[in-house]
């Protein structure tokens, strides 16, 4: 059976009209035609587009690393090869090798690829089933001083983009993702409330209500006065019945932090938030951080901003004495 033929039988396999026939060792089919059944799939298990998207990329990136060996023939060492390449970022020259944290990402993501071939019945074994992927690092937030974040919202005051404020205010005071900012629409902004308050699109389609403190009501309740009563929040200029993608929020912030002489991203304002909210309440209001943030559960929060809140530990090893001086009492 040729290629072309066999990736028919799939979809065919797929839509529930035949069955599919058993797979020829690993089948030379072209990335694109491979790409299109893996994304039908991954459609049919209800990923994100976002998702989606980081698949393909990274795939595609794989398989033209091996070319010209088929996708389906590829092995450990292939996998292992493409991990440890230099990463060259845009327009610069080799910066080293991939972050550990984008290493285990890749892995896991092409590993699900073979993976989903195998189960498929594409190849007649995981070919990448032998391969370990790296362990992930523990992430550990960097809170910004407070001197940083005063240097940095007094350089949004005077941003020439007036969208840069709002963004900066809902990173910090709301701690929100970029992702979700970049979602907010004017009527999920609920400020007449008692309790003024955020309808948030988190991660994975999840929702959460999110306060809004006095400060951030304030630059909400200035913001709103020249926008329409319904759309976006923050607009995309070229077409301003669109919100800013995730990527301008992105890249707006990472700028302006860079002007205020800060080597941060502006994901650190979100760790900031959550460092400095935990401090204030030493550690008691761990579960209201965690709601917040949109974490699953409380563990997520521990685990992550606990390694750089310390006051606890901080002032549980100043109580030990030198022994001698106890026996002294």
């Amino acid at each position: 059976m040729s290629a072309d033929a066999y990736i028919l039988h799939v979809v065919e396999g797929r839509l529930g009209r035949g069955p599919v026939p058993a797979a020829p060792e690993a089948p030379v089919l072209h990335p694109s035609r491979l790409w299109a059944v893996y994304h039908t799939d991954l459609v049919r298990r209800r990923r994100s587009p976002r998702t989606i998207g980081a698949y393909r990329q990274t795939l595609f990136s794989f398989w033209s690393f091996i070319n010209p060996k088929p996708p389906l023939r590829a092995g450990p060492k292939d996998l292992g090869r493409f991990l440890n390449k230099p990463n060259r970022s845009r327009g610069h020259h080799a910066t080293g090798v991939l972050s550990e944290s984008s290493r285990v990402t890749y892995a896991r993501q092409i590993r699900g690829f073979y993976r989903w071939a195998a189960n498929n019945e594409l190849t007649s074994a995981d070919r990448m089933a032998s391969y370990v992927t790296p362990k992930a690092p523990e992430p550990v937030p960097r809170a910004l001083l407070t001197t940083d974040l005063a240097t940095l919202f007094d350089h949004l005051e005077l941003a020439d983009d007036p969208r840069l404020k709002v963004i900066g205010w809902l990173a910090y005071f709301a701690a929100l993702r970029v992702g979700e900012i970049g979602r907010l629409r004017v009527e999920h902004i609920h400020l007449r409330d008692p309790n003024p308050w955020l309808h948030v699109h988190g991660k994975g389609g999840k929702v959460r209500q999110v306060p809004i403190g006095p400060d951030l009501a304030r630059v909400l309740h200035t913001w709103l006065a020249s926008r329409p009563r319904t759309g976006p929040l923050l607009p995309d200029r070229r077409q301003a019945t669109r919100n800013i993608g995730p990527k301008w929020v992105s890249m707006l912030l990472s700028r302006a932090m860079h002007d205020a002489g800060l080597t941060d991203s502006g994901h650190a304002l979100r760790h900031s938030w959550a460092t400095d909210t935990l401090a204030a309440g030493r550690g008691m209001n761990l579960r209201a951080v965690s709601y917040v943030l949109g974490h699953a559960s409380t563990a997520v929060t521990e685990r992550i901003y606990t390694r750089s809140y310390r006051a606890d530990a901080v002032e549980a090893v100043g109580l030990a004495q030198d022994p001698r001086r106890r026996q002294m009492r």
